[in-house]
């Protein structure tokens, strides 16, 4: 059915409330996160995307697009911070900026 609607170019989320999901954000710290909300992010070039709020946001304005996000496996769950940064995270090659 969902495959039948995006066919019919129906926009649909990947994830759903409450998939666990892992997000690096773009200096490569890791970050594992649960959907708490699902909404839409219009861009600049006037297109609007899905994207999400995770549990305990503290920017309720500003949602994470889905290209940004990926899918946690379920030993994700288990591991601790520093074995989520070794598995996904990477050191930047640029540092937009900052000195």
């Amino acid at each position: 059915m969902h495959y039948l609607l995006y066919i019919l170019g129906f926009k649909f989320h990947k994830f759903c409330v409450g998939d666990k999901v892992i997000f690096i954000n773009d200096f490569g710290v890791v970050y594992l996160w649960t959907i708490s909300q699902l909404t839409t992010w219009d861009k600049v070039d006037g297109t609007t995307v899905p994207a999400y709020h995770h549990e305990n946001t503290q920017t309720p304005w500003f949602p994470t697009e889905e290209k940004l996000l990926k899918w946690a496996t379920k030993k994700d769950s288990k591991l601790s911070k520093s074995e989520l940064q070794t598995k996904y995270g990477f050191t930047p090659t640029e540092w937009y900026g900052c000195w």
